[in-house]
């Protein structure tokens, strides 16, 4: 072999370990900018995901006031009602079968809020309002004047605990960030 041949050899070793090394580098380079993408859109899902938890906690937070509100007076219609006829939740036929506006936007409420609770992640909120509702719906639907009573001071305790629960957590997830 004489020099030029060796120094083609040499040129053409070069250029392969070059191109090597640049293909290496291209790979690794893509490699780590996919990581990037995915740690990046990760980051955009949860937190997206988080924004929405945190509008659910809002919207729960105010349909479970709106429906306090109408229960309570639901409540109050009813013992009026009392206080004239002396019979609790009696009503001729006519009457039952013609819901009022009060139980139409407090049957509403109701529905709404169960659409929004099915979205809350933590069960155990889920449940806490849940067994709420419960309480609302008991006292609306209460055989005496007197289990109203008893259920509405128990609605106005559970709401006091409920709303400071989910006042917390509406801060606790305005302020994480993933």
């Amino acid at each position: 072999m004489n020099v030029e041949h060796v120094g083609a050899m040499w040129g053409f070793l070069g250029a392969i370990v070059g191109a090597a090394a640049s293909i290496t580098a291209t790979l690794l380079s893509l490699s780590h900018s996919r990581r990037l993408e995915t740690e990046r859109d990760q980051r955009s899902r949860a937190q997206r995901d988080q924004d929405a938890q945190h509008q659910t906690l809002l919207q729960i937070q105010d349909e479970i006031l709106k429906l306090s509100n109408l229960s309570s007076n639901t409540l109050v219609r009813d013992t009026i009602e009392y206080d004239i006829s002396r019979r609790w939740r009696w009503k001729p036929t006519a009457e039952l079968q013609r819901l009022d506006q009060l139980d139409i936007d407090r049957t509403e409420s109701l529905r709404k809020s169960a659409v929004l609770i099915e979205r809350i992640l933590d069960d155990s909120l889920r449940a806490k309002i849940s067994k709420y509702k419960s309480i609302l719906v008991r006292m609306n639907n209460a055989d005496s004047i007197e289990a109203a009573a008893v259920l509405s001071a128990r609605m106005a305790e559970e709401l006091e605990s409920l709303m400071g629960e989910l006042g917390e957590r509406i801060r606790s997830s305005s302020l994480v960030s993933p």
